[in-house]
């Protein structure tokens, strides 16, 4: 990595990257950082728009808490990654708890259709935001929106930022496709 705020980590296993990309708290002494799937675009001149967040899925019937079936209901709403113990394990019957790697630029999905919509079988399933991250497409940048946007970071150099100074961020690069 050029830039000293960058970190590369290669996991040893899927189970390891996703509870990496899943951590609710992203702090190391004091020092708190961004998990993110790394591509091969990365650009270390723009964070990536695609974050992790934790969603709930409340009044979901226990019955469709299986993996396979959350990735596929989760799908328009972004990349599943994992769910939580009690969805897991079904103790939660309220509800599910999952992490979902979502578009940040995109406005997020309120709701979705289980089943064909107009059936009787069929059903509303809302989506609740634990924390939704603001991203700027004006300088590329999570943390804050186009609006409250500082001016002074978009430059010359196509919507990338001029200065950062005084973040202690730190970004982590995740790859799960082992070494190569």
């Amino acid at each position: 990595m050029r830039r000293p705020r960058n970190v590369f980590v290669c996991m040893a296993n899927e189970a390891d990257f996703t509870k990496a990309l899943s951590q609710e708290v992203c702090e190391i002494n004091g020092v708190f950082y961004r998990a993110f799937r790394w591509s091969p675009d990365f650009n270390e001149d723009v964070e990536s728009f695609r974050v992790p967040v934790w969603v709930s899925l409340p009044g979901l019937p226990p019955n469709v808490y299986q993996e396979a079936f959350l990735n596929i209901l989760m799908a328009p709403t972004g990349t599943f990654i994992r769910s939580d113990n009690p969805t897991r394990c079904a103790t939660r019957t309220d509800g599910a708890r999952l992490c979902v790697e979502v578009d940040a630029v995109k406005p997020p999905l309120s709701h979705f259709w289980i089943g064909a919509s107009g059936l009787p079988s069929s059903r509303k399933q809302e989506i609740v935001y634990e924390t939704l991250p603001a991203y700027c497409s004006s300088c590329n940048m999570q943390g804050h929106n186009t609006r409250t946007c500082n001016p002074r970071r978009v430059g010359k150099n196509g919507g990338r930022k001029v200065s950062r100074k005084g973040h202690s961020k730190t970004k982590i690069l995740i790859n799960d496709q082992g070494v190569e």
